[in-house]
């Protein structure tokens, strides 16, 4: 990918073929520091229960493929798709979904999960490798109060380290408040080019340690669900509808990929999404309707888990798609891109708040303008591993509308009644007052 690729022009390119994707001889230590350390993603790898004659077949093939390059597209002829097609070179072994028109890494990795070869799995082993953010947020939440006060004390100023809240601590506490802030200057330094001043405090840091029993006094991270154990990636649901000014009437929801801020898990960012191609139909008073159409689709939302300069929350997001201008209207659809930056907080383990302010580009329909700015508050609370809401409130005003301002809140609960199979409650109002109730389905 050339350097310096706008967002946007990625994601289209992406879509329509405009990058080539080929194979490496790069080892994997490369891999592991790119994705764990550079880009903070965790990594999940996959021991496969090939013998040595298919084993040196793969490698073969492999050998003969090094430079030679391939048209790239995200939806099917991706990454996922390549390593299946060279893994398929093993009798029996059928990991590409044949019937879909597109292909997902996850779903390549259930295939192989469920795949079967002379009588036995062919995934032998998972190890999970994980990223350093994931590796510093794990040892902050073990410390006590003491511990992160130092932690934040010494963040601030390396010079901390000779204060008392620092040099009161026992070893063991001492011990952990170290390792816990060279996790956190290689997490906030840019990995690139790191500034003197954190390469100083780095030394600074190693040095202190080394004065210390060695041992790790840190409980190891808990293994969550890896890919192959999530949900499925497309989604189709069936709503019951009641619009104050539209009727009753039924709704079916569409998302070929990939997932919502609810039902974000499995190696997807919590309380985060990434949608494309989602489509809303409505059947109200005996019309059919398009509600919404969602492009693209994406938020980010990173809570600030420590609270320490460089961590203190950040979210953002992407919208590019056309929907009704408001809950009221059955025939005032709009072609709308909008985006939004703000902060987020985590109140405990399971709540998150946060702050958004952002603007939106239309095509002007009904006198409502073509330009408004927005501001919003939004919350995420997890009740249990299996239900969780969110809530949101945007006020929008718009700069060239007859229609003055608009306030639009929604809230919406999941509960997942089975690994692939939900049920979702949702409360929405724009101009009128929209309630649904509908079950999903991942495939």
């Amino acid at each position: 990918m050339p350097p310096n690729e706008g967002a946007i022009t990625y994601v289209l390119k992406g879509m329509l073929g405009g990058y080539d994707a080929g194979f490496s001889h790069i080892q994997f230590y490369f891999h592991n520091h790119n994705y764990g350390e550079l880009e903070l993603r965790d990594i999940w790898e996959y021991e496969l229960d090939l013998s040595q004659t298919q084993v040196d077949l793969i490698m073969g093939h492999l050998w003969e493929l090094l430079g030679k390059k391939y048209r790239y597209y995200f939806f099917r002829k991706n990454c996922g798709y390549r390593m299946a097609e060279i893994l398929e070179l093993v009798e029996g072994l059928d990991i590409i979904p044949r019937s879909h028109p597109y292909v997902y890494p996850q779903t390549v990795m259930t295939n192989l999960s469920e795949s079967i070869i002379a009588g036995q799995p062919l995934v032998a082993n998972v190890k999970y490798h994980p990223s350093r953010q994931s590796r510093l947020y794990n040892k902050f939440k073990q410390l006590n109060k003491a511990e992160k006060n130092a932690v934040a004390a010494v963040a601030q100023n390396i010079e901390a380290l000779k204060d008392d809240k620092y040099s009161q601590l026992n070893d063991d506490s001492q011990q952990v408040v170290l390792e816990t802030l060279s996790d956190y200057i290689q997490f906030v330094s840019d990995p690139q080019e790191p500034l003197d001043s954190d390469k100083s405090r780095y030394r600074t840091l190693l040095a202190e340690r080394f004065k210390l029993p060695v041992g790790s006094k840190f409980s190891p991270i808990k293994l969550g669900k890896p890919p192959h154990q999530g949900r499925r990636p497309s989604y189709i649901q069936l709503t019951g509808v009641n619009n104050r000014a539209l009727g009753e009437g039924v709704a079916i929801n569409i998302r070929p990929s990939y997932y919502d801020s609810l039902d974000a898990g499995s190696g997807h960012v919590d309380n985060s999404e990434l949608k494309m191609l989602e489509a809303q139909l409505r059947y109200l008073d005996n019309k059919l309707f398009l509600r919404s159409l969602d492009i693209v689709s994406v938020k980010s939302v990173s809570s600030g888990t420590t609270g320490l300069p460089g961590d203190r929350g950040f979210t953002w997001g992407l919208k590019l798609g056309a929907e009704q201008q408001n809950l009221g209207c059955d025939n005032c659809l709009v072609v709308r891109f909008q985006g939004d930056m703000g902060i987020a907080k985590h109140l405990s383990s399971n709540a998150v708040v946060g702050f958004n302010v952002g603007g939106a580009m239309q095509n002007n329909h009904s006198g409502y303008g073509s330009v408004y700015a927005k501001a919003s508050v939004f919350s995420h609370i997890r009740l249990s591993p299996e239900t969780n809401f969110r809530a949101i409130y945007e006020n929008r005003a718009h700069v060239d509308s007859s229609h003055g301002g608009e306030s639009v809140y929604a809230f919406e609960g999941r509960h997942s009644l089975s690994r692939n199979l939900d049920l979702r409650l949702l409360v929405e109002h724009n101009k009128v007052t929209e309630y649904s109730l509908g079950m999903g389905y991942y495939w």
